[in-house]
């Protein structure tokens, strides 16, 4: 049976005005003196959410610092209007979003009650009932007719979640404020929070403890840059969110039905149906010169989007005087298109390069149009590359196909332009996660060994993915 929506969310943007900072200059004072505005830059926080949340579910909210979490929060809490679109609610809302929100300083956190109380509504008979059971759960004791500049950030909590708790809400909204407090009083109040569950309330939760979202909550959606990148069971969520945060440096995401992409310091990991196609590096790429193999993974990487469905990441090796830039798109739920392009200011050398996708040990066969084979079992002890193709390929395709009971997309690595010839190498290795290695290899034709200066298309192709 499909249960009532309790949260409707529908094309909510959320942007701030941020003064351009710099020295006041003449046409600054002419603006202030004919009341015309000041020159403001946008910054969105929130772009195009749509998403409902059901009567009874415990609904998460993960992603990185800076991705809109609490701006999501505080809009569905009513302390920020959104700068467009709609948010429906059935039923009444109580927030616990940040330390001493709604509390005033001066005053006792025992007179605290009444304001935080009054402001969700309450009566004063009401929270004059509810008064010393708000008391009893926070355990302040005597300090609760202290005034609360005196309290720590964990009394802090206690006294929010508290009264947030006793309020009895349909719809209960938290932010991560919950990590300050101590171990008892965070599996009370989550005990608590259990409690409102089972009583068919709908619970809200934002916490950067991911494997506690993935444990408590029924559904979690991942929020990167202001938009939703996948909205899933918890624990596929959060699983996809930990695969594709580890290391250094940001996480740019794309989406298109079933298919994600992560875009993260020079390599591009797949998912499909929230469950990880590609292994450890994913599709990347490296070049062998006299310096020996450098990966493209090195360095630092700056990624900007194109449009929803593209993505450009670039980066610059000074002492190579070279850039280089994948281009990234997503062409439907079962296809994404892959360029590669270097940029020389002066002549470098090379032998060959490759791009290559590490994928799930589950996929057991491989073909091309010359030929095809099984991938042998994975020797734990070695930790070399071991070529499974024992003759040369001569075909810009390969496909690797997995068991039916594993239920993982096949999947066809292709180059779609290309000035040469790639040649496709199977891999079977240990060496990452114990992947399957699929590898277009190209070796250097120019005739004086070296790229000149300008720019090169290294790898243009596409990875495609026919449904199990």
């Amino acid at each position: 049976m499909t249960r009532p929506v309790d949260i409707e969310v529908r094309s909510l943007c959320k942007r701030y005005r941020l003064r351009k900072r710099r020295r006041i200059i003449a046409g600054d004072l002419l603006r202030l003196l004919t009341l015309r505005r000041l020159e403001y830059k946008s910054n969105e926080a929130l772009s195009d959410l749509s998403f409902d949340i059901n009567r009874g579910e415990c609904f998460g909210i993960i992603g990185p610092n800076g991705s809109g979490k609490s701006t999501l929060l505080r809009i569905l809490s009513g302390v920020t209007r959104p700068s467009s679109g709609t948010v429906r609610f059935g039923g009444s809302v109580g927030a616990l979003l940040e330390l001493g929100a709604g509390f005033h300083s001066e005053m006792s956190g025992r007179e605290n009650i009444y304001l935080g109380a009054s402001l969700h509504g309450l009566t004063h008979r009401q929270i004059r009932a509810a008064e010393e059971e708000i008391v009893a759960f926070s355990e302040l004791g005597d300090f609760i007719d202290q005034p609360i500049f005196t309290y720590s950030s964990g009394m802090l909590v206690r006294l929010g979640f508290s009264i947030a708790i006793a309020i009895k809400p349909d719809i209960l909204v938290l932010d991560e404020v919950l990590a300050v407090g101590d171990e008892s009083f965070r599996h009370k109040s989550f005990n608590a929070i259990r409690e409102v569950r089972q009583s068919g309330k709908t619970v809200v939760l934002v916490s950067h403890d991911v494997h506690q979202v993935a444990a408590f909550c029924d559904r979690a959606m991942l929020l990167s840059r202001g938009r939703s990148v996948m909205l899933a069971d918890a624990p596929a969520a959060v699983l996809y969110y930990l695969q594709t945060t580890g290391g250094s440096g940001s996480t740019d995401y794309l989406e298109c039905g079933a298919l994600s992409v992560a875009v993260k310091q020079g390599r591009i990991l797949l998912f499909y149906q929230g469950k990880p196609i590609t292994k450890g590096y994913g599709i990347y790429s490296s070049m062998l010169s006299a310096c020996g193999w450098m990966d493209v993974l090195d360095g630092t990487w700056q990624t900007e989007r194109l449009d929803d469905k593209s993505l450009r990441s670039t980066k610059v090796i000074d002492y190579l005087s070279m850039s280089l830039t994948w281009t990234v798109r997503v062409l439907s739920e079962t296809e994404v298109a892959v360029e590669l392009t270097a940029q020389l200011e002066k002549p470098f050398g090379i032998d060959r390069y490759h791009a290559s996708i590490l994928i799930d040990p589950a996929y057991t066969k491989w073909s091309t149009q010359d030929t095809s084979g099984k991938f042998p079992a994975i020797e734990i002890a070695s930790h070399e590359w071991m070529h499974v193709n024992s003759e040369p390929l001569h075909s810009t395709w390969i496909v690797a196909s997995a068991d039916q009971a594993a239920a993982l997309p096949e999947i066809r690595l292709s180059v779609t332009a290309d000035s040469g010839e790639f040649t496709p190498t199977v891999l079977n290795t240990d060496y990452q996660l114990g992947s399957r290695v699929l590898q277009l290899l190209r070796r250097n034709t120019e005739p004086s060994g070296s790229w000149p200066p300008g720019i090169r298309t290294l790898f243009e192709g596409r990875v495609q993915l026919r449904p199990p």
